[in-house]
């Protein structure tokens, strides 16, 4: 989601957002309107919620730097979605963590969301499921961890999601990281999981740049951001992301159905162009 980069997604309701960049929140609102389903069984933030403080860059292209305000407007936004459930993994630690800190787990904590289930992960713990309004805070075991990966299973369909991946700036190489790591499950069968626990999604994110892979029975994808760009990314050239949503719907037969709903290329902010004479 990246909020608080004056960049990306925001609400309107604590910074005032340049006109160009409406179609944005825009289209925060109306995707949800494309979905299948309405209601979510998990909706699922793979990493950096926040764009954090941005030290190396002084703050710069950041509408606040204080991460109270970015976790609020997150806050504002996600009541635009309905859920059962909320699930996150660990981004860039460079946006998301402060020392030994990690903003995911701290706005998971602070949601406090009722009749929402909150989904932990752990490689080899014992995974636990906090619902808001019903778990004590006040209990160190009732506190929300957050890893760097997070598999689970939805109708017989595992899903293998984690955030960083490879990437390229060239479009005819943008599938190439994610079929070797489709393709790399297999190696892991019987290693890290039994063959019938052998992941049928995958889903990455990182490099904001949406693509699908899909072999035989098994899919994945690269997510979409909520971000066009920053000082950053422009220190390699011109860029822009993928902005949109994606909803994967499982049925209970095991069918499943990849919906993207992505930012089509008219709507996308344009840059400002001054007339000089």
């Amino acid at each position: 989601m990246h909020i608080g980069s004056k960049f990306a997604l925001h609400s309107g309701e604590f910074w005032k957002i340049p006109k160009r960049l409406e179609s944005i929140k825009e289209l925060w609102y109306n995707a949800r309107d494309k979905f299948s389903n309405k209601r979510a069984n998990i909706f699922f933030i793979n990493g950096e919620h926040i764009e954090g403080d941005n030290p190396k860059e002084g703050g710069h292209d950041i509408w606040s730097t204080d991460l109270n305000d970015q976790f609020t407007d997150a806050k504002t936004l996600l009541k635009a979605y309905k859920f059962d459930a909320i699930g996150m993994n660990r981004g860039s630690n460079y946006h998301t963590t402060k020392g030994n800190t990690g903003f995911e787990e701290m706005f998971l904590n602070s949601l406090n969301m009722n009749g929402v289930k909150v989904y932990e992960y752990s490689p080899f713990d014992t995974i636990q499921t906090v619902e808001y309004g019903n778990a004590d805070f006040s209990d160190r075991n009732s506190h929300v961890r957050v890893d760097d990966l997070f598999l689970c299973r939805i109708n017989g369909r595992v899903f293998h999601i984690m955030h960083h991946i490879g990437g390229s700036k060239w479009f005819s190489y943008l599938p190439t990281a994610l079929g070797r790591e489709m393709a790399q499950m297999v190696f892991y069968k019987q290693k890290l999981w039994e063959a019938a626990d052998s992941p049928d999604i995958i889903i990455r994110s990182h490099t904001h740049r949406y693509v699908q892979v899909k072999y035989g029975h098994s899919a994945g994808f690269v997510c979409p951001s909520w971000k066009i760009f920053d000082r950053f990314l422009l220190k390699s050239g011109q860029d822009a992301g993928s902005i949109g949503i994606i909803e994967v719907v499982v049925e209970p037969n095991g069918e499943f159905e990849i919906n993207d709903v992505i930012m089509e290329d008219r709507n996308y902010p344009k840059l400002n162009i001054i007339e000089i004479q």
